[in-house]
């Protein structure tokens, strides 16, 4: 009985320690980051994306974060940085101007 109560107290222990962190940023409901498009023109394309948090984890000596559902830029010898990316469609019109 000892034995597995040993046992059971280390399973424990191991999972907690691997287990992440939430860090909110401001109160919300969701811990999903949001993006709404607030205008829509054939001169701007404006938009706002919500991060309510980070979830973080502590590996070693640093704390490695990441942003649920979203990848990472994890090239060897660089900071696992987290990444956001959305796809925001320009409208085509005859009044586009490049500004490359």
């Amino acid at each position: 009985m000892k034995k597995i109560a040993i046992f059971l107290f280390a399973i424990f222990m191991a999972l907690n320690s691997i287990c992440q962190e939430y860090i909110e940023f401001e109160p919300s409901e969701s811990t999903d980051v949001s993006y709404n498009v607030l205008a829509s023109e054939n001169t701007i394309v404006e938009f706002e994306v919500e991060l309510p948090g980070i979830y973080s984890n502590e590996v070693d000596s640093f704390n490695r974060v990441n942003v649920n559902g979203h990848a990472k830029f994890d090239s060897i010898g660089f900071p696992e940085v987290p990444k956001l990316s959305f796809l925001v469609a320009i409208p085509l019109c005859d009044g586009l101007r490049n500004f490359a």
